[in-house]
């Protein structure tokens, strides 16, 4: 009695059991589409956090500009002036960041938006900071982001 007992509640395993190929082929497709999605968001969430750093490094450095020009009655020629500058008010690290050309451009103008390097000593009353959209991989709706006084 006790060896037909077992034998009625065994389960009866078939030769087909199992997930088919093209069970697992979706199954990674749909896995692909996931982790791909993941990596789009995560690499424009980086995007944006190499801007926004870049455009705070621009804000700090208009900031210390306008104490130069209080000082001066003019703003920097060059972004090389600019770096020199920010290394001597205790702003090396900015002044270190804002030397990087790859994201950083800064040009110099008179009030009337003509060479500030036609006077000497050149008076240059304008300048803008540019940060290029190449640094935080912009798209093509993007624009460079300009800081003015």
């Amino acid at each position: 009695m006790m060896g037909s007992f077992m034998h009625t509640n065994r389960p009866k395993i078939s030769k087909y059991s199992g997930f088919t190929v093209v069970e697992l082929l979706v199954v990674i497709v749909i896995m692909g589409l996931l982790l791909s999605v993941a990596v789009i968001g995560l690499s424009d969430s980086q995007n944006r956090a190499k801007k926004n750093s870049a455009v705070a490094t621009a804000e700090q450095v208009k900031l210390k500009l306008t104490v130069y020009f209080q000082d001066r009655n003019r703003f920097p020629q060059l972004q090389s002036e600019v770096v020199t500058y920010l290394g001597t008010v205790n702003a090396a690290a900015i002044g270190t960041l804002f030397g990087n050309a790859s994201t950083y451009s800064y040009s110099a103008t008179r009030a009337d938006g003509s060479a500030c390097a036609t006077n000497v000593p050149p008076k240059c009353d304008k300048y803008t900071i540019t940060v290029k959209k190449s640094w935080w991989n912009g798209s093509s709706s993007d624009s460079d982001v300009l800081i003015t006084p």
